[in-house]
């Protein structure tokens, strides 16, 4: 493969005297090979289209891989504004739980109080209507 040096200073008008060196490296076998005495050059009508496509292609991939680190970063903050967000729901739902637990709690115990509450009142009636009918019954 031609050296980039080699081919400015043998000021050669070849795709490797004016190809960048990223060119060089992604796409070598469009360049020529063999030493810069004896270059074997391939079709160059075709690779001149070719070497344009192959520059859009690393600068479209540089901007491929630019976007894609972008996008990896945005979703690396979106999952993890996620997963807090998550872990805070999951905090306050279990706060939500334990104070309703709690008043569910209350509510029970003061049923089953006012409950025992009426037992007496009634037991307490029962009493009290048990003792007016005798006295009732004693009067007559």
């Amino acid at each position: 493969m031609v050296n980039i040096q080699n081919a400015k200073k043998s000021k050669l008008t070849t795709r490797a005297s004016f190809c960048s060196p990223i060119c060089l490296a992604y796409s070598p076998n469009q360049f020529y090979t063999g030493s810069i005495d004896k270059p074997m050059r391939k079709s160059f009508d075709s690779s001149v289209e070719q070497q344009q496509f192959s520059i859009v292609d690393v600068e479209s991939a540089e901007n491929n891989l630019q976007q894609f680190r972008q996008n990896s970063k945005m979703e690396d903050i979106q999952n993890y504004q996620k997963w807090k967000e998550n872990n805070n729901n999951v905090k306050r739902n279990r706060e939500i739980g334990l104070k309703q637990q709690h008043k569910i709690e209350q509510l029970q115990f003061s049923l089953a109080l006012n409950q025992l509450k009426q037992q007496r009142v009634t037991k307490y009636k029962e009493q009290v209507d048990e003792i007016l009918s005798k006295k009732f019954k004693n009067q007559k």
